[in-house]
């Protein structure tokens, strides 16, 4: 299968999240292409294609067309939007014979009510929508994308990249562990 990954300026957990899909639909034997800013995506990919990127609605368009013009091109069986802000170039032009598949990765930012609505017109026009978690899919579905449309499942890790280290603490002593990015909106703070 061919798919293209439009992939937005990311860094964190969106940035593993890619690398890690794309080794893992290369070693099953799919064609993968990169579209987005440069950034350091997997070199497994067949292909990175430059879409500049902007808050300019006026050049948003312009990134649209380019990614249109892109899908004619490599005629992919699949595009696969990581993020609402790729997916926003997805809602600029119109939807060709490619499945149309959008990772929702996070939530808004708090205050960003706008966001929120962004997030569920983007969700509509896709086939499918991939949320990382049910309290995700939750909201998407309040902002009215189709129960059916959606599948959630949570980011994956290669776990031949991770190698447990002997405890140095006693196997009996309480541990807590927090994962993520230490920002406001994961809730550190109330641990």
């Amino acid at each position: 299968m061919r798919i293209l990954m439009v992939v937005r300026p990311c860094q964190g957990g969106i940035l593993s999240h890619v690398n890690t899909l794309i080794s893992g639909l290369v070693r099953a034997g799919h064609q993968i292409f990169v579209a987005g800013l440069p950034t350091p995506v997997n070199q497994l990919a067949e292909g990175f294609f430059y879409l500049p990127w902007s808050n300019n609605p006026w050049r948003l368009w312009s990134s649209g067309r380019m990614l249109q013009s892109l899908i004619y091109e490599l005629s992919p069986d699949v595009v696969h939007f990581q993020g609402a802000l790729a997916a926003t170039l997805g809602w600029t032009i119109p939807k060709g014979r490619a499945i149309w598949v959008y990772t929702a990765h996070n939530f808004p930012s708090v205050g960003a009510s706008g966001w929120w609505r962004q997030d569920g017109i983007i969700a509509k026009k896709m086939d499918a929508v991939i949320a990382v978690s049910r309290s995700l899919a939750d909201v998407l579905i309040q902002k009215g994308v189709s129960k059916e449309k959606i599948t959630v499942i949570p980011n994956g890790i290669d776990l031949d990249r991770f190698v447990p280290q002997p405890l140095r603490y006693s196997p009996d002593a309480p541990v807590l562990l927090a994962m993520g990015r230490l920002v406001p909106e994961k809730g550190f703070a109330y641990l």
